[in-house]
Parts: C-alpha cells; structure tokens; sequence
C-alpha cells in the first residue's frame, strides 16, 4: 500500500480533475447556445459556425483526455476510497458533488446537442432547398437566354429564295 500523503495527492488530482471537467463542459454547453444562435439568423454565417466548431472540437479533445485521467488516477486509490476511511470522508463527499455536477451538466450538454442537431437539421435542410431553387432557376434563365437569343435573329426578308 502507499504512503497516506500519495492518496491525498490523488484524492487532489481527482478533484482538481473534476473541477476542471465541470469547467469544459459549461464551455461546450455555452458553445452549443452560440452555435444555436448562429443556426437561427437569417443570414447563416459559415466562417462563424465553423469557428465555434473548431472550439467545440478541442473542448472535447480536453474533455476526454481530462476522463482518461481520472480513471487511470482512480484506478490507484479505487481501493482506499471505497474502503470508507474516516480520513478520506470530506475529500469522497467533495467527489460524489463533483460527480453530481458532472452527471448534471452531461445532461444538459447532451439535450443541447439534441436540440442543436434538430436546429441544424431544419437549417441544412432549408439551405438545401435553396441550393435546389437556385439550379432551377439556373437552368430556367439559361433556358430563357438560349430561347430567347434565338428571337434576335431576323432574317434578311428581301432576299429571293428562287434557286
């Protein structure tokens, strides 16, 4: 077993880790707002979107790499943690808060991601259409410029046909 000051450390850095999992998280659910906004201008800004999902991109990068943290830590005190030691009782209840916040907040982001992934559904699906209306009406003005180039040509009409 390990000296008591290790696991304290531990215990710190798993709550350290939390604390800053709570903090991405928050990020992201304030990126999904911005992007929600962005989807529901009326002129949809490209460059905008794709700036808030680069962000989005690596929050999530850090959020993983944050939980792949905390479970090779956790792995190391699991035991003394869950053997219930007086020692540990203020640091566990701090975890289990954390954890709480972690659990709340993952709800949230994940009921934003839905809402947003219908909002950008409806929007592509209206840019889509627009795309279509727009080759159409394409090909109509392309078609009324052949038809109508051809309405410019006058014959000559003194000109003896007689052969």
């Amino acid at each position: 077993m390990q000296k008591l000051g290790t696991e304290h450390n531990y215990t710190d850095v798993l709550i350290e880790s939390l604390e800053k999992k709570v903090s991405v998280i928050t990020k992201i659910i304030d990126i999904n707002k911005d992007l929600k906004i962005t989807l529901d201008e009326s002129k949809f800004d490209i460059d905008k979107f794709n700036d808030y999902i680069d962000t989005k991109e690596k929050l999530i990068t850090e959020l993983n790499k944050l939980d792949d943290g905390f479970v090779a830590v956790y792995e190391r005190v699991a035991e003394i943690l869950k053997s219930g030691n007086d020692e540990y009782k203020d640091r566990i209840l701090r975890l289990k808060t954390l954890i709480k916040e972690v659990t709340d907040k993952t709800a949230t982001l994940e009921t934003g991601e839905q809402r947003l992934n219908d909002t950008f559904n409806r929007v592509s699906e209206n840019i889509r259409k627009e795309i279509g209306n727009s080759r159409k009406t394409n090909k109509i003005l392309s078609g009324y410029k052949t038809n109508m180039s051809g309405l410019n040509v006058v014959e000559p009409q003194f000109v003896d046909r007689k052969k």
